[in-house]
Parts: structure tokens; sequence; C-alpha cells
């Protein structure tokens, strides 16, 4: 079996972390991008690695570099994991508008940036596998995070959507929804 390539954002910390641990202990080689940066690590058994990438998804320049570095290095991309994020919490009627711009523009418009440079890729491969980490608040919506489940509901919607447009095209969509 070839050995996977994943690019997988907010990879620093938290879901993202573990993923991309587990991913690495069954023999893929991740490239964890983040804002901040952190060790690489490597697995002896199974061969898999973690490769840090700074990397800002608000930041269409960093992405394209991401992605040009890992074809340089592996000539293929076989899956990417939207997982990068941020949460705010608060009565609607006073988080203010700067506020509610910056969620929508990392958690939605983020993973759009990195979807739509990653997908050239894939059309051209002729197969690639998108992953995207929304919420069960975009399903049932929490109370005074009412704009965090907004923005996890349009990118469950986004994703359908996308499914469609790319499975002629062997591409894979999946959205993951912890809570």
């Amino acid at each position: 079996m070839n050995q996977q390539i994943v690019l997988l954002t907010g990879a620093s910390a938290g879901i993202g972390k573990a993923t991309a641990e587990l991913l690495m202990k069954k023999g893929a080689i991740v490239y964890g991008a983040s804002r901040s940066g952190f060790k690489p690590q490597q697995d002896v058994n199974s061969k898999g690695e973690i490769i840090p990438v700074k990397m800002d998804v608000n930041n269409e320049l960093d992405i394209q570099q991401v992605v040009k570095q890992i074809l340089k290095n592996h000539g293929k991309l076989d899956v990417v994991i939207a997982n990068a994020g941020n949460g705010i919490a608060g009565a609607i009627e006073e988080t203010s508008i700067d506020e509610v711009r910056y969620q929508f523009e990392t958690n939605f418009f983020g993973v759009v940036k990195t979807i739509q440079t990653c997908l050239p890729i894939f059309r051209e491969q002729g197969y690639g596998k998108i992953i995207t980490v929304s919420s069960l608040a975009g399903v049932i919506p929490i109370p005074f995070q009412t704009f965090y489940s907004s923005v996890k509901a349009a990118l469950m919607l986004f994703m359908n959507g996308l499914s469609i447009e790319v499975k002629p095209f062997g591409i894979q969509c999946c959205t993951i929804l912890p809570g």
C-alpha cells in the first residue's frame, strides 16, 4: 500500500493533534498545519510521521505554499482534513460583528480556501479525500454559541453540495460531527 500523504489543519492541539498522531501510527505522512508550529514526530514501527508546517487558513498564500511543498516532496496529496477553527461564546447582542466575521473567516472561509487549493490536485489525480470537522452544534444549536453553531451548520451544507459536485472525479467528502 502506498503511504498516504495528508494535510491536516489545526494539528497542534486537541482533535487535530490526536488525529495527526493516530494517522502517523497508521503509517501516514501528516503535514500538520498550525499557526504556532510544534515539534516533528516519527513512528519507527509504521514509518509514519508528522511534519509540522506553519500555515494560517486565513492566508491563501500560506495554504498555497504548503500544498506546493507537499507536491514537491511527494508528488501527490491523498487527503485534506480541514480541522482548524476557533470558538466564541456570548449573547448574540453582545458579540461584535468583528468577532462574528473572524469566526466565519476561520471556521468557514478558511476551510473553503484550503479545499479550493487542494481540489485541482485531486481532480488531476482522479482521487482524493476531503474531510471537515464540523460539530453536533451545527445540528442542535448551543445557547450563547449561536455563531459557532451557525458556522458549523454552514460547513455541513457546503460539504453536502461539494460531495455531489466532486463525486464524478473520484473525490470523496466526509464531515465529522464531534459532540
